[in-house]
């Protein structure tokens, strides 16, 4: 089954942001002296107590620093990768992130970006910010909250939701959300059976909140083929196919999904559906090959 890119990176961009506070950050961080800005966003977490901006800067500077790379000639520790010399095969260092040797950086980011969802709910660019940190941070069930308490702000007030510096977000909500949201939904899917019943649990929210939006739908039709249920992905398929009919990659796993259960001219009118629709190379290329094999297994029979 194949899936839809994510639309944008979720990190968040301090150079987006224009108040005061926001400047002096740039100003400081210009410097590039990491005890000044950390004097200063310290002092901040004061002074900026109800700013949402600075939950954002914040909490993204601490997470950049814990993503850092560390370089080091001690041995390789834990989830270190470890250096060797090219000639001899022997470790001359190891290679690891600085949240790795220092746990207290990812773990603040952790806290600012936590409390700054939960004061300012509708900005999505400071709750998807917490929900990239746990996910990456292993905190599965902690970030499928995260999305589903933004799901909820959505549905209670679409036209609140702020991205930074409280501008409206790039897209409208029933858009940008679900198309955000694509990322974590294919992620927990890719993870394997264990991750399917979350995948399902986010996937559902989704819908529940925008119907009309097809991605939800396609993740979810992976997961019943995974488990062997091609009728249930057949009509996953085909809402979300309803949805946007000339969504190329939804239209491509609808002939798969078809050519699996032997609808051979369903499949073949589908895919035929993806070259008249697509500008992709590699769909393309994807979809003549399907017809080329269903109609071979099509000849096949009748000789």
């Amino acid at each position: 089954m194949k899936f839809l890119p994510p639309i944008l990176v979720l990190l968040l961009l301090s150079t987006a942001y224009s108040d005061d506070f926001s400047s002096n950050f740039s100003k400081i961080k210009k410097d590039e002296n990491p005890e000044l800005v950390e004097k200063f966003l310290d002092k901040s977490s004061v002074s900026e107590a109800d700013n949402p901006d600075y939950y954002a800067i914040a909490g993204n500077y601490w997470w950049q620093m814990a993503c850092s790379i560390n370089i080091s000639t001690k041995p390789a520790e834990g989830a270190d990768l470890s250096v060797t010399e090219q000639k001899s095969g022997k470790e001359i260092g190891s290679i690891s992130t600085l949240g790795q040797k220092r746990p207290e950086l990812p773990k603040k980011a952790l806290e600012i970006l936590s409390a700054g969802a939960t004061k300012f709910p509708s900005r999505a660019d400071i709750v998807l910010g917490l929900a990239n940190v746990q996910k990456e941070m292993g905190m599965t069930k902690e970030y499928l909250g995260t999305l589903k308490a933004l799901l909820s702000e959505a549905k209670r007030d679409p036209e609140n939701l702020k991205w930074t510096a409280n501008r409206p977000l790039p897209t409208p909500a029933k858009v940008f959300i679900p198309e955000a949201l694509q990322e974590y939904s294919a992620d927990l899917y890719k993870a394997g059976p264990s991750s399917a019943p979350f995948c399902i649990e986010l996937c559902s929210a989704i819908i529940a909140v925008f119907p009309d939006h097809p991605y939800a739908y396609n993740i979810l039709a992976a997961v019943a083929s995974g488990q062997g249920k091609d009728e249930e992905a057949l009509r996953l398929l085909k809402e979300a196919n309803s949805k946007n009919p000339k969504d190329s990659l939804i239209l491509l796993n609808l002939g798969d999904t078809y050519a699996r259960v032997h609808q051979d001219t369903k499949a073949i009118e589908t895919y035929k559906r993806v070259l008249e629709y697509s500008d992709d190379p590699d769909l393309l290329s994807q979809a003549k090959d399907a017809i080329t094999k269903v109609e071979q297994r099509a000849d096949g029979k009748m000789q």
